[in-house]
């Protein structure tokens, strides 16, 4: 007879819980696999320039903006050039196909306010991933698999 025979279910449950968590680890994985974002700078403009010299980009961002209601003026404000702070841009290659990526945020309140944009490479359409203080809403009407590329992107 065990000293504690009491322990046995939670032991066992404990067991139950961590197979489940690995097996649900294990699961994921090929998802996340198949979503490969570059490391650093992709030999493209920032953001700021883009809307500059990209007249497709700029439409596509004037367009996606101005079908959502209720963004913040730093959002909307980015086709015509600001006030904001860009990152350097990523190249996305996933089940949704190869993209851009732009990440910007809020001046003065980075922290808490995150846009990312994924760019179609003909600048033709872009979706969003808007953070703010932890709130997150998906631009543009994201399917999943770009959903996914803007979630592991915000991450």
């Amino acid at each position: 007879m065990a000293p504690f025979p009491s322990f046995r279910p939670i032991h066992a449950l404990q067991s139950g819980l961590l197979s489940a968590a690995f097996a649900l680890c294990i699961a994921a994985t090929p998802a996340l696999a198949q979503i490969h974002i570059s490391d650093g700078d992709i030999d493209k403009p920032y953001l700021f320039d883009v809307v500059k010299t990209e007249p497709a980009v700029k439409t596509a961002l004037a367009r996606l903006f101005k079908a959502e209601k209720g963004l913040p003026k730093w959002v909307t404000g980015i086709p015509a050039g600001g006030p904001y702070v860009a990152s350097a841009p990523q190249a996305v290659t996933g089940s949704a196909g190869r993209f851009t990526l732009y990440n910007a945020c809020k001046q003065h309140d980075c922290g808490d306010n995150q846009l990312y944009i994924l760019v179609a490479p003909d600048g033709s359409q872009a979706w969003g991933l808007l953070d703010e203080r932890g709130k997150v809403r998906f631009l543009g009407q994201p399917d999943a698999a770009r959903r996914e590329v803007l979630s592991a992107a915000s991450r």
